[in-house]
Formats: structure tokens, sequence, C-alpha cells
């Protein structure tokens, strides 16, 4: 797990290496390999596709305080 940000706020994610479903707001989706689980602030998860992801988020260099 790794932290991003998309500029204004920073996010745990990490890139799935196997087919997992996971409860999301819209409710369980099917996550297949390499797609990204982000973890927000409150806990809720989201899925994105590889290049919807990197087309968003930035990885952060180093831990951030407090997390």
């Amino acid at each position: 797990m790794g932290f991003y940000t998309n500029g204004s706020k920073i996010v745990e994610a990490y890139q799935t290496k196997e087919r997992i479903e996971v409860e999301t707001q819209k409710g369980l989706e099917i996550v297949e390999p390499y797609d990204y689980i982000v973890t927000g602030v409150y806990g809720e998860q989201y899925v994105y596709k590889p290049n919807e992801f990197e087309n968003i988020y930035k990885i952060v260099k180093e831990e951030p305080r407090g997390v």
C-alpha cells in the first residue's frame, strides 16, 4: 500500500494482483488484476482502472505525518 495525492488530498491506495470483490459506495464491485483500490479519508473504498488512476494521482514520496 502506498500514499498518493491528487493535489488536494492524500489517500492510501494499492494495485491488485488478482480478481477480488470490494464493497464500495456503489455496492459490491469486481476488481480486476492491476486495478487500483483507493481508501478515502473516512475508510470508503473506490476502484480505478490503471490509466484513470495514474492520470489523477501521483505517489507521495514519504509517508505523511499523522497517518
